[in-house]
């Protein structure tokens, strides 16, 4: 095995919920790996390796609110390890996809879904170009949004997948296009309501 793709598991615990997770041991080694050998610019940093701070605002937000995910079908965009994905999954909805556009990604979901018993389709999409007809009572994603550019297509692929009366909901650290995140969903014609949480912003956008 490549020892960039080494792997360790840890736990995590978030709002009272238990996840054991499996990720990449050392990222900076990772990261190396795909910067020497990646041929495409969208793969050269590996997000996916990384449990990013705001995933874990979003799995807070879905706990406070269990009533939300039973019976449902939701997707997670820029799902990386899958954290907001198994805790749909283990809240009740039912069926889950995680969806990420790095073509590593998938492995490393299958398995933490797995280890936390629980089903979760994996499907390697750009939200910009999303390769699904399907339509989804909601859609979750955390820190999606680095530049202004990206809000565009995140909110095409969300207009294209999101069934009636569904909800997107996104976590965000507060980085500077949070608030044109904002504007442009409310400009689509979406209503929105931010919450603070400790790790970050959550963002309920409805229509």
């Amino acid at each position: 095995m490549n020892p960039a793709f080494t792997t360790a598991v840890t736990t995590e615990t978030v709002a009272g919920l238990r996840f054991e997770l499996e990720m990449v041991a050392n990222f900076e080694l990772l990261l190396e790996h795909y910067v020497a050998t990646a041929t495409d610019e969208q793969e050269r940093v590996p997000y996916y390796a990384h449990l990013w701070p705001a995933s874990r605002a979003l799995v807070t937000w879905m706990a406070e609110r269990p009533d939300l995910w039973p019976g449902h079908r939701v997707l997670e965009l820029g799902c990386g390890l899958g954290l907001p994905a198994i805790t749909a999954a283990t809240l009740g909805a039912r069926h889950v996809t995680g969806a990420d556009s790095h073509p590593d990604n998938g492995t490393f979901l299958s398995r933490n879904a797995t280890r936390n018993g629980v089903q979760v389709d994996v499907l390697t999409m750009d939200w910009g170009r999303p390769a699904l007809r399907s339509h989804f009572d909601a859609i979750l994603g955390s820190d999606l949004v680095y530049e202004t550019p990206m809000i565009e297509p995140l909110f095409w692929g969300v207009v294209q997948l999101l069934a009636p009366r569904g909800r997107f909901v996104l976590a965000d650290p507060g980085r500077p296009p949070f608030n044109a995140v904002v504007e442009h969903a409310e400009s689509l014609g979406f209503s929105s309501e931010v919450y603070a949480e400790d790790e970050g912003f959550v963002v309920e956008f409805t229509w």
